[in-house]
């Protein structure tokens, strides 16, 4: 897979098939809304001055990035201060990081997904600080990752926001990081139970994605150096 990794960070572009200009809205976050394989974000303007009329990954590069998964494993395990020490953090659906969840999983956000249904609830409480606008990615890639994945093994009806943040931080970063990807209901190191996410214990929906596989394979690609999969505390 370490090969094929290779192949595919080499293939994809993240490319976008529009910008649009919006509302004064402000932030310095990009939110990523999954829809029928098109996905569309917000973009900080601070952070992509030079970028008027192309993709606001353009001629970039990270050194490491943490890409934070929900999974309750993360819930008492300190990493938010090695999360936030990383170069570019992106976050999976609107994840609360206030009311003490800070010392766990951070607070620093260049990238977090939304779907419609989350978008549509927990917009109002979002905090922004600066000028953002929504781009949309290019649909190819994202028919085209699901095809690579499936041809590897994971064979679910549609990939997770996690294994497309992976994916994506392995074409953006050279060192990447998981937090927060654990599947199932017990600690793997103090056998303790787990909720399914590290803020409630909403359970996922089975019909759409197969998390075991897909931490099967991301486990796999930490035994292949290709990313670090963090499941013990960090401290």
């Amino acid at each position: 897979i370490q090969t094929s990794i290779n192949h595919v960070q080499k293939s994809f572009s993240f490319v976008y098939c529009d910008i649009m200009s919006t509302s004064q809205l402000s932030g310095n976050v990009v939110w990523i809304d999954e829809n029928r394989f098109s996905l569309s974000c917000y973009m900080s303007f601070a952070d992509n001055k030079d970028q008027s009329g192309g993709h606001p990954f353009s001629n970039k590069r990270w050194d490491t990035c943490a890409v934070i998964g929900n999974g309750g494993i993360v819930a008492n395990s300190s990493c938010g201060k090695m999360i936030n020490s990383a170069d570019f953090v992106i976050r999976c659906n609107l994840p609360p990081l206030s009311d003490g969840y800070e010392k766990d999983v951070g607070t620093k956000t260049n990238l977090v997904t939304a779907n419609p249904t989350i978008l549509f609830k927990k917009f109002e409480s979002l905090d922004f600080e600066s000028a953002i606008h929504p781009v949309f990615i290019n649909p190819e890639y994202l028919i085209k990752l699901s095809k690579f994945w499936h041809a590897h093994g994971l064979k679910e009806a549609r990939l997770s926001t996690g294994v497309m943040m992976t994916s994506l931080a392995l074409e953006l970063c050279d060192d990447v990081h998981l937090y927060g990807f654990w599947p199932f209901g017990i600690h793997p190191f103090n056998f303790k139970n787990l909720t399914n996410h590290y803020y409630d214990d909403m359970k996922p929906n089975t019909n759409f994605h197969s998390m075991p596989v897909e931490f099967s394979i991301l486990l796999q690609l930490h035994r292949n150096g290709v990313l670090r999969l963090h499941l013990g505390d960090c401290q």
